[in-house]
């Protein structure tokens, strides 16, 4: 699909223009993987002048966001929580796509968001009529029974799964904006998944770095577009994670301390920098910056992530 992407955006006009290309992928966490894609890249045209750089998307994002060691709780369209001390010793919860296991992300506070109509129709579970208003609105269908039609026909389309996690965008702003009592309710079944998520690295964490008692300080990431962007679940996470206490306690009898930042850095930009830079170390603060505010002019083609 990566080949494809490149050939159908014109492989000329994008040697003639790009000084580096940077592919973070999902996965490439071995260096055979990272050497494959480059191959692969080469094989379809990318002129030998273009900068190469391939890495795993978590390890680009923590990269970006300057952290070398530390946890990263992950939510947008999928979930994970990554921990990585190096590049060979790292363990990942979660993350395993849509459909087998990723609690507590977009695409599950939009499955819920689906589910909640069906169920209001069954009479299982009562949904404010704002919601379900809100709702049928945005599937562009006039009743609940059009939802498994609706579902039918977008499961078998590539973008399935940003359809369904952008529900999440609608139940958001119905609860920060409107109150709605069913959008809370689903913000916080989601909330609820997703801490154990925490819960299990946490535990993992402590378990396998702790030296008898002591338990190193954690530095942590919150990033991801419902991380970030729903006030609702930043705070959640914040407070889970002892943002402001400095101290985390998901580990029942195990406080550790812990130093949590939100994601400053927009992943194209991490990108960008590293396509830039050649390398997954990316460019210098001050150039990242100047990259992050100039982010929003560059064409979406430029950064594939």
């Amino acid at each position: 699909r990566l080949a494809e992407s490149l050939r159908l955006k014109g492989l000329s006009e994008l040697n003639e223009s790009m000084t580096g290309l940077a592919v973070t992928i999902s996965g490439a966490y071995l260096e055979a993987h990272r050497v494959m894609v480059k191959e692969m890249l080469r094989e379809i045209g990318i002129s030998p002048q273009t900068n190469l750089s391939v890495t795993e998307d978590v390890w680009a994002n923590m990269a970006t966001n300057g952290i070398k060691t530390g946890l990263l709780a992950s939510v947008s369209t999928g979930s994970n929580v990554f921990f990585k001390k190096s590049p060979t010793e790292f363990f990942t919860i979660g993350g395993w796509g849509s459909e087998l296991s990723d609690p507590g992300s977009g695409f599950h506070i939009g499955f819920l968001a689906l589910r909640r109509l069906l169920e209001d129709m069954d009479g299982r579970r009562k949904a404010t009529t704002l919601f379900k208003a809100s709702l049928l609105e945005t599937l562009q269908v006039t009743d609940a029974a059009q939802v498994t039609t609706w579902y039918q026909t977008l499961r078998p389309t590539c973008k399935w799964r940003c359809v369904i996690s952008d529900l999440a965008i609608i139940v958001n702003a119905l609860h920060e904006f409107r109150s709605d009592k069913t959008s809370l309710e689903i913000l916080i079944q989601a909330e609820k998944r997703f801490a154990s998520s925490l819960r299990a690295a946490a535990s993992r964490y402590v378990k396998d770095y702790s030296k008898g008692t002591d338990i190193p300080p954690l530095e942590v990431l919150i990033d991801g577009g419902v991380a970030l962007h729903s006030k609702h679940y930043r705070d959640f996470l914040l407070q889970s994670l002892g943002a402001e206490s400095g101290i985390c306690n998901l580990v029942k009898g195990k406080p550790f301390a812990t130093k949590v930042r939100l994601g400053a850095m927009h992943p194209s930009v991490g990108t960008l920098s590293m396509a830039v830079g050649g390398s997954v170390d990316g460019l210098a603060p001050v150039e990242l910056s100047k990259l992050s505010d100039a982010a929003r002019y560059f064409p979406r083609g430029l950064s594939m992530s």
